[in-house]
Parts: C-alpha cells; structure tokens; sequence
C-alpha cells in the first residue's frame, strides 16, 4: 500500500490520531475487564484470609467484609479522553487539535460523589486508571530490561502517523509504576491523584482520624487507589506494556502501525475461564517475599517480558533456519523469548515456564482456514496463542494482586494489657511499623474500639487516642470477650481475653417443712446457669453470623447472605421457652412450652447425671461424663409437654435442664442449661 503523504494529512487527521492513541494503548480493557481481574484479586485475597490460624501470616487476627459497608467518595461518571490540564501541556501547534476534541466530542471526563462498598471501588479503580484516557495511555508501560528512569514508552512507534504524534506532544517521561505509585514528582504527574501513594495516606489518615464518617471517606480513596495501583500490575502482565510496544492501531491505514494480537483478543473477551490457573512456584515466592509494591511491579514485568512476545517484538531463527528481527525498535532486540526450530512442533513455537506442567504457545507461522493448514508465513500470533498466553498471565496477575494487598493493609496487633475483677479493661492498638516496609511512619490509632462477648454481641465501646484504650464493662458472670476495631471493611481483633464479675453471696431461699400435707425430706434446688453458645464456633467464609442473642426464655440468630457470589440469600431464627422454676419437687409436674419462628429449632431436654462431683460442662454443652438417663419435654410449637419429677432419684445427683434454640442443622446454637442439687 502506498504511504499516506504526511504533511498533506496530519493537520486534518490528529484531533482522530488523539484518540485513537487513547482507544489502541489500553491494555485489557478497562471498561469490564481491568474491573473483573480486580475483582479476581479481590476474591483471592479474602479466601486465603478469613481464616483465623489458617489465614496469611500478617492477618490471624483480621477478617475482611469487602463487599458490605458503602463508603463515599468521588467516583469517574463519564469517560473522556482529557482532563482541563492536557491543553496547557501540549505543544503549541497542537494545541486547537486538542481544543476541537475537546469541543466536539464531549471528551471531558467527569466525576460525581457517589457511595460503594470496599470491593466496588477497587473494582472502580481498574476503570478510573484509564482515565483520562489520552494522558494514561501513554502512562502505562514500563520496560524492565531498561535502567530505571528509562523505563518509559519510548518515542518509536511502528506508526508514521502516530510516531509524528508522540513526538509533538509532550512526553512525560513517566513509566507504569511510576505513574501508579506516585514517585516521579513532575507537575504532570502529580495530576494523577489516586497514587499508591495517596491511598497509603489516605489508609493512615482513616485510622488516625476519630470520626467514623471522615474515616469512611478516607477509606473510600484508600481502596480506589489501590485499584488503580492493581491495574497497573495487570498492565505489566500484559506484553505489550513491558515490551515497549505501543502498538497504535487503525484499520486499514499501515501508516497508523499494527495493534497487538494479544490486546485485542482479550479485551473482547471474559477473563472468568482463564482466573483459576496455576501460578509458577518461583513467582510465586518472589512475590511473597517481596516487601514493597514496586518490587512486586517489577518482577510480573520482568516475567511477562521474559516469556512472551508481542506482535511486533518477535525475533530470533524460525524453523526454516530463517532469522527473524522484530519489527518494532529493531536496534534493541528482546534477549527473551526467542524463536528456534527446537521449540516448533504442528504449527506452534513453544515454551516451557519453570513451575508449570503445560508449555505456552508463543507464536505461529501458519494461516488457517476452516482450521486446516494453508500456507507457512511470518511468525505471528493468533486465537490458540492468545488463550494459551491468557492461562498463564492472568492468574499470575491475581497472584501479583493478593500480594500487594497484602502489603497496602497496616500491620496492626490488639494487646490487652489489664482486665481486673469487675471488668475494668485496658489496651492499646499498636503498629509494628518495624515489619511494615510500606508504612514506615507510625500509624496512633483514635477512634471506637468495641468489646465483644464470644466475639458476637457488643457489650461495650471505648475510645482510642493515640493507639491507647480503657474503661469498665460489668458482667454477671465469667465473660469470654474480644477487643475490635474497624475501617473500611477491614476488622482487626484482639486475642480472646475473660472478664471475671464480682464474687456476690448466694442467698439460698427458704424450704416450706410441709408440701401437700406430707413432711417435706427436701427438694431439687436451682443452684447455676450455664450458657451454652454454640454461635461462637460458627464463622464461614461464605456465611457470615450476623447476630447470636438470647436470654431465659428466648433466643434470636441470623446468618447473613452469601458473600462467595452464590446470591442466596441469609436465614434466621428465633424461638421462646418456659424458663424452669428455682426448685423442682419430688412427685410434682411441671409444665413446659415452647415456639420456633423462621430456621428455629426450639427443644426442652432434661438430663439426670448421678453424681455432682466432678461434672463439668464446657462452653458448647459437652460434659465431662455421660448422664444416666435424658427426656425430651418439648419441641418447636408442638403441644406442651410435662415433666414429673421422679422420687426415687439419687440424692447425690444433678439434674440438667437444657431449653434453647438452634439453626443450621444445629450447628449454630444458643441453649441455657439449668442445673438442679438435691437440698434437705
């Protein structure tokens, strides 16, 4: 095809050539897919956490609610391709093609306040990167073989048109990372607000900050900017962006240069059947061990540019023995991948990843027609490549993702220093800043810090200034309780700790000496009441225990929905019973009843274990030996039930009465067990 005479066409053709720069230097695509492979990251990072000593080292003691909890915060509502300052950047001559743009195709992006939960905003952020769309496409590669400062797209684009473009338009000298973690410091630069560096800030400044409102804003920027951090580490997952291939394209214009294969197959398509792949364990390791953002930004760059190639930077011998230059800045040739005829076999040249069972195909040098082989012609990539590429990138994208989580989110521990008898309790939330590389400055935590009962119920706030918390709680009995704090959908908890009541003396009420006319040897006296809580073993990944209450006669419980994208919905239940009385006579009936609403299990069991000593029973209700006999009173919202107490018991026993409720095949419970001595 005939070159196109640039100086006749430029003129007419830049206010298109800007935003086709825009449409062809995106990376996967950020309107679905950029949010989706944050969402993967997102999904990852909650399922190897949420699991108490089963959890990623630095967070036994945290559990993430990312999808509850709307936080607000400015939101990208309308795309466009500048922002207000790209004009007063451009080089003079430019400047009325990027003044018509402007005017003419309503290309101004725009925001609004808008409210979502943690994970919808780092969804966000891999959208709101992208934007706006003419100073981020240019802002969004990063070269790892370069030195560093040099790491930026160069200014040779395989694009008469677009080359002349770049050239006139100023060039920020800015690579990938630089512009997502916000470290190069140019007036261009500090344009781009939701930095790496910002969200740190803004997570610092939420957890120093006592008002739970102001906190919840700032925690808003936190997670968008860590969604615009993951996009970059997508983008330096993808060849072309670590290759130095800025692969503009136009269709049927040579002189608008040649898009990438991979790019653009894969923005067309959803990521759900390439998120579950394996991960090469030496990547894996790296980025585990890695205790800066960037460094991690580095090595997903330096593995995607070490095993793939792009379009244009394919080189090496093919399999004819031919050899092969890339077409892009040939003078700088790849070290890695290259093409050799020991790894071509049916059509494709392969590669073998350390870790990884399967090879990666790299390249083709066949056309295909109704997939029969036609012809042998130049190396390139196609659909099989693609896919195979795909398999591997993506989930080390996720892999990538989860670690800089892991290193956004403070490193905080909840020590209780005091709890004496009569509940009062004292502590302090500390950083250790000394493992936490990427917050060096001390974090003081102000703010509420809730006690909670088994981990459920609240029965007490404190405040925190400066990391330190104390006060009083009262309880009637020996209380299990933890510490709590919470931002932004992250909850951060103490070790379990036991709050003692004061010791009171027990008044035993007086016996009458007659009962129906017969002289009275005694009667079976209620001396405890033990609260058995089988709520606080129930904690699931997916099902969240909302609320576990109850009292003498009733109980409540809730589990709320799924949060592992099933869509059911929670379930709850709730129940009431006869509370036994304070004695049981010898020969007497006694009369019980009981109701379940919604998943409630309601039930009166009655138990008769034939020596008090050495009977104990822990706090889900199993004791130390078995009983002698047990009976069934009532259940649910059957007919009352009626209990006669024996005469002939032994006197040495202890008489067990359990009323309560349950849900969930009984594994999440809440009972009251009564527990009757024998007194002459």
């Amino acid at each position: 095809m005939e070159k196109i005479n640039i100086k006749i066409v430029v003129k007419v053709l830049t206010p298109i050539i800007l935003i086709t720069l825009s449409i062809f230097f995106l990376s996967y695509g950020n309107v679905k897919n950029h949010r989706d492979i944050n969402s993967f990251i997102v999904e990852s990072f909650v399922s190897k956490n949420n699991k108490f000593g089963a959890s990623m080292s630095d967070f036994k003691q945290y559990t993430f609610r990312l999808n509850l909890g709307k936080l607000e915060g400015y939101y990208v509502s309308k795309p466009g391709y500048f922002n207000h300052s790209l004009l007063d950047d451009a080089v003079e001559d430019d400047k009325w093609a990027i003044k018509y743009v402007k005017e003419n195709f309503n290309s101004i992006s725009e925001e609004e306040l808008g409210k979502k939960t943690p994970k919808e905003w780092i969804r966000h952020g891999g959208f709101s990167a992208d934007v706006p769309e003419i100073p981020a496409s240019l802002r969004h590669f990063y070269d790892p073989t370069r030195a560093k400062g040099d790491r930026y797209l160069l200014n040779n684009l395989n694009s008469t048109l677009m080359n002349y473009l770049k050239n006139k338009l100023k060039n920020s000298e800015t690579d990938g990372v630089e512009w997502a973690l916000g470290t190069k410091g140019s007036v261009s630069d500090t344009r781009h607000i939701y930095t790496w560096k910002y969200g740190k800030f803004s997570i610092k400044r939420a957890l120093e900050e006592a008002d739970v409102d102001k906190r919840k804003k700032y925690m808003a920027k936190a997670w968008r900017s860590l969604g615009e951090t993951l996009h970059m580490i997508a983008d330096n997952g993808c060849p072309a962006h670590v290759r130095n291939d800025g692969h503009p394209a136009f269709p049927y214009i040579e002189s608008f240069g040649n898009p990438d294969f991979y790019e653009e197959y894969m923005a067309k398509r959803p990521l759900n059947n390439f998120s579950k792949g394996p991960v090469s364990k030496k990547l894996k390791t790296k980025f585990m061990k890695d205790k800066t953002v960037d460094s991690i930004a580095h090595h997903m760059a330096v593995f995607t540019n070490k095993n793939f190639f792009t379009s244009e930077t394919i080189s090496g011998t093919d399999w004819k023995g031919n050899k092969v230059i890339q077409i892009t800045h040939p003078e700088y040739e790849y070290k890695s991948p290259k093409l050799s005829s020991q790894s071509y076999d049916k059509n494709y040249y392969h590669r073998k990843i350390e870790g990884l069972n399967n090879d990666v195909l790299i390249a083709t040098d066949a056309w295909f027609f109704q997939k029969k082989v036609k012809s042998k012609s130049f190396p390139h990539l196609n659909e099989e490549c693609a896919v195979s590429q795909a398999k591997v990138l993506i989930p080390a994208i996720i892999e990538a993702g989860v670690n800089v989580i892991k290193l956004f989110i403070p490193k905080l521990k909840i020590s209780i220093s005091e709890v004496s008898e009569g509940g009062t309790i004292s502590g302090e939330i500390i950083h250790l800043n000394n493992k936490d590389l990427e917050y060096k400055e001390k974090i003081l935590y102000n703010g509420p810090v809730l006690i909670k009962k088994n981990g459920i119920s609240k029965i007490g706030t404190f405040n925190a200034r400066n990391g330190k918390f104390s006060g009083e709680i009262k309880v009637e009995k020996e209380t299990r309780a933890i510490a709590e704090i919470e931002f932004g959908g992250i909850i951060v908890h103490s070790k379990e700790f036991i709050i003692k009541s004061k010791k009171k003396e027990k008044k035993i009420e007086e016996i009458d000496p007659v009962i129906n006319g017969l002289t009275n040897n005694g009667r079976w006296v209620r001396y405890a009441k033990k609260e058995v809580n089988g709520c606080a073993r129930y904690e699931s990944e997916c099902w969240p225990l909302e609320s576990c209450t109850g009292g003498d006669g009733s109980y409540q419980i809730t589990i709320g929905a799924s949060t592992c994208g099933s869509g059911a919905s929670g379930y709850s239940g709730s129940g009431t019973y006869t509370v036994p009385p304070s004695t049981l006579i010898p020969g007497e009936s006694y009369v019980f009843k009981a109701t379940a609403e919604g998943k409630g299990y309601t039930s009166i069991n009655i138990y008769f274990y034939k020596t008090l000593e050495n009977l104990t029973i822990d706090e889900t209700g199993k004791t130390s030996f078995s009983s002698e006999w047990n009976q069934r009173i009532v259940k649910n919202s059957n007919s009352p039930g009626t209990y006669i107490v024996p005469i002939d018991l032994n006197k040495k026993g202890v008489i067990i009465i359990e009323a309560g409720g349950s849900i969930g095949n009984a594994v999440t419970s809440r009972y009251n067990n009564y527990l009757y001595k024998w007194k002459e």
